[in-house]
């Protein structure tokens, strides 16, 4: 590329982070080859005060990363809902992650001002959600909606500094990225501690309002980005330039055979409709035969060969062939579809499933199951820090094989001029 990428922060190892750092590359690519007016001049304490606004809308979103992590254990004793667990932390990275590119995109084509200020009330109001909420299914939405403030909120503070800073001297605020995520990954757990134990759990949602509503004020008034010429686009051509708003389970019938979204829809229906089959089949045999097992063998059986025959679809696979796999796969996904549900019932007391929290299943059980259900659980936990190691082994690789690139050498394609401009706002054309 033309322009040189600022690095990405060093201090943090969460996927967040890491998403967060490709975003920032790749809005220094784009944004660089932006025809932006020159900026207003603006006091150095308004440009202060606003930066700080930013960096606490960010720190709200790091720390809502972790904060929650003590507090999960509270919240399934109160909605009974340790089978949700995993979504508790996972929707909220979900959303975050999916949704960054695109909003990365969005800061391109609309005001940065309005579009920062609208993801940092989306993030509010996921806030809201998750602190009001009276159940497990609302707690979760509150958090998917909390991530895709969250990554406006990544996404318009990269914008904001690569429209206000020049770019040596970027990688002072890209550091602050690492900074407060560390800080985050400290203070989080013992502030959603604190709430979970002398307040209540929903406090460590409830707090980012008034932050958040500080940051709102401060952006509103003092944030000043100059207009790009990208924005006197039609609206036609911006949703053309969307074009990352489409499903991506279909994404074998979009990308081969050039279909649209809805024909691809249409076309996975033969593997959602064999599911449902395998599903009832399953569901009327197993009250008769009294086993469930033989049906997680064999679907498991032929879910495996529908897995094997989709591997070896090629650009030229005729429908015969799609279609023909799809029902396979499904039709053994249906059958071993309950299994794991019937597994886990079966044997077990019914309050442990009805009103089991991460904390009161063990309490309910005898004692002597209770060392062996603790090992059990303590091996499923270490299962979830391996992947965590996996994914950092793997952040490595990617580390070596950046470019060396110096930020202190003028960009390709800018001239002096301009530079000096950037670096110095003040100075007259």
């Amino acid at each position: 590329m033309a322009s040189e990428k600022p690095p990405a922060s060093q201090t943090s190892n969460s996927t967040l982070t890491d998403t967060t750092n490709l975003s920032a590359n790749l809005a220094d690519e784009k944004l660089d080859k932006v025809d932006v007016k020159p900026q207003q001049k603006q006091s150095k304490a308004k440009t202060i005060l606003v930066f700080i606004s930013v960096f606490l809308s960010m720190f709200l979103v790091a720390l809502d990363r972790t904060i929650i992590s003590t507090a999960i254990p509270q919240i399934t004793d109160e909605f009974n809902s340790i089978t949700d667990v995993g979504w508790y932390g996972s929707a909220y990275l979900l959303t975050c992650c999916a949704f960054q590119l695109l909003l990365g995109k969005v800061y391109t084509l609309y005001s940065v001002k309005a579009v920062l200020l609208g993801n940092i009330l989306l993030f509010e109001v996921g806030s809201a959600l998750c602190g009001a909420a009276p159940n497990s299914g609302s707690f979760i939405f509150g958090r998917a909606i909390s991530g895709i403030g969250a990554a406006g909120i990544f996404a318009g503070t990269v914008v904001c500094i690569v429209h206000t800073v020049p770019l040596h001297k970027r990688p002072q605020l890209q550091g602050l990225f690492g900074a407060l995520f560390g800080l985050a990954s400290i203070v989080g757990p013992i502030v959603g501690g604190a709430f979970t134990s002398h307040v209540s759990w929903r406090w460590c949602f409830y707090i980012n309002l008034p932050l958040g509503g500080v940051s709102l004020i401060v952006i509103f008034f003092w944030l000043h980005i100059p207009e790009q010429d990208t924005m006197k686009h039609s609206w036609a051509e911006k949703l053309l330039q969307l074009d990352a708003i489409v499903y991506f389970l279909p994404l074998w019938f979009q990308t081969i055979k050039g279909v649209s979204a809805v024909d691809s829809g249409i076309r996975i229906l033969p593997f959602m409709l064999s599911m449902v089959v395998g599903s009832i089949i399953g569901g009327a045999v197993t009250p008769r035969i009294g086993y469930y097992t033989p049906f997680a063998i064999v679907g498991s059986c032929i879910m495996s060969v529908g897995g094997g025959l989709l591997t070896t679809l090629q650009t030229n696979s005729g429908p015969g062939q799609w279609i023909g796999y799809q029902v396979v796969y499904g039709l053994g996904m249906g059958l071993c579809f309950q299994v794991p549900n019937l597994a886990a019932q079966t044997g077990i007391d019914k309050t442990l499933i009805t009103e089991g929290g991460a904390t009161t299943l063990l309490n309910g059980l005898d004692e002597g199951l209770r060392e062996t259900v603790l090992v059990a659980y303590n091996e499923a936990l270490r299962r979830v820090f391996q992947v965590g190691l996996v994914v950092t082994c793997l952040a490595v690789i990617g580390a070596a094989t950046l470019e060396w690139r110096s930020i202190l050498k003028p960009q390709e394609g800018t001239s002096v001029d301009s530079q000096k401009k950037l670096e110095d706002p003040d100075q007259k054309a």
